[in-house]
C-alpha cells in the first residue's frame, strides 16, 4: 500500500481536539483542531429574519467564513479574503449544510449567525468548519428548541493521491491530489452535500462511489468526538 506523506493509513483521520464553549459571550462556540487546521466558531442569536421569512413563524440560519491573514503560509489581505468568491462559496456551503439539519420551524422568527474563522489552514478548512459548527450549535438548540431533534452534522474530505483513495488529506497531500471531494453527512449517514473536483484526467463514475464509502467510514469517529464533547 502506498504510504501517505505523514505516515497515516489511507483511512485514518488526523488527530482531532476541541474546546467548547470557547467564547464567553457567544450563545454557542467551539475551538476545533484537526491536524494543523484550526477553526474558531461563534454562534449568535439575533431577533428577526430576512424579509422573505417575515410573518412565516420560521427562523433562519446563515454562516460567514474567513481565513485570518496569517492562517496560511503567506499573509493574505483581510478584505480580499473576506470578499473573495471562494470565501462566499464556502460560507454558503456551511450555512446550507447546517440549515438542512437545524429545526428552523421550531425557533420562531429569529436568526442564527454562525461565524467560522480559520486561524491555521492546513487542508480541510471547510469541512472542519462544518463539523465544529454543529458542535457550537448544540447550546443554541437547547436554548431555542430543546425538544426539537437535530441530527449531528459532520463533514470530511477525501482525495486520490498517487492512485490511492485517502481520507482527510492535509495541505501537502491536497496540493498533489488527482481528485478531491468533500462530503457532508448527518450522523445517520444521510448525505447533505457533495463537492467533487477532478484535478487531472477524467475519471470513471465508480470512483465517486468508492470515495463516498471512504468518507462514510469516518462518520462514527467524527460523531463520537461530538457526543463525547457534549
Amino acid at each position: 500500500m502506498p504510504s501517505r506523506l505523514d505516515g497515516r493509513a489511507a483511512n485514518a483521520l488526523r488527530p482531532i481536539s476541541l474546546t467548547t464553549p470557547y467564547y464567553p459571550h457567544a450563545e454557542g462556540s467551539c475551538w476545533f483542531r484537526q491536524g494543523k487546521t484550526e477553526v474558531l466558531v461563534a454562534v449568535s442569536i439575533e431577533q428577526g429574519v430576512p424579509r422573505f421569512l417575515r410573518h412565516s413563524g420560521r427562523g433562519w440560519l446563515t454562516a460567514e467564513y474567513s481565513m485570518l491573514p496569517r492562517s496560511g503560509s503567506q499573509r493574505s489581505d483581510r478584505r480580499a479574503t473576506m470578499e473573495g468568491g471562494r470565501t462566499k462559496e464556502i460560507a454558503r456551503l456551511i450555512g446550507r449544510s447546517l440549515r438542512t439539519a437545524f429545526p428552523l420551524d421550531a425557533i420562531g422568527e429569529c436568526s442564527i449567525r454562525v461565524d467560522c474563522d480559520v486561524i491555521s489552514a492546513d487542508g480541510g478548512t471547510r469541512t472542519a468548519s462544518i463539523t465544529a459548527a454543529s458542535i457550537a450549535l448544540e447550546p443554541v438548540l437547547q436554548r431555542l428548541a430543546p425538544k426539537a431533534p437535530m441530527p449531528k452534522v459532520v463533514a470530511i474530505s477525501v482525495g486520490v493521491l498517487n492512485g490511492e483513495i485517502v481520507l482527510d488529506p492535509d495541505y501537502a497531500e491536497d496540493s498533489q491530489l488527482a481528485v478531491d471531494a468533500n462530503f457532508v453527512f448527518t450522523e445517520h449517514g444521510e448525505l447533505i452535500d457533495v463537492g467533487f473536483l477532478v484535478e487531472a484526467a477524467p475519471c470513471p463514475p465508480a470512483l465517486l462511489g468508492d470515495m463516498l464509502a471512504m468518507a462514510q467510514s469516518a462518520i462514527p469517529a467524527l460523531c463520537a468526538i461530538q457526543r463525547n464533547t457534549l
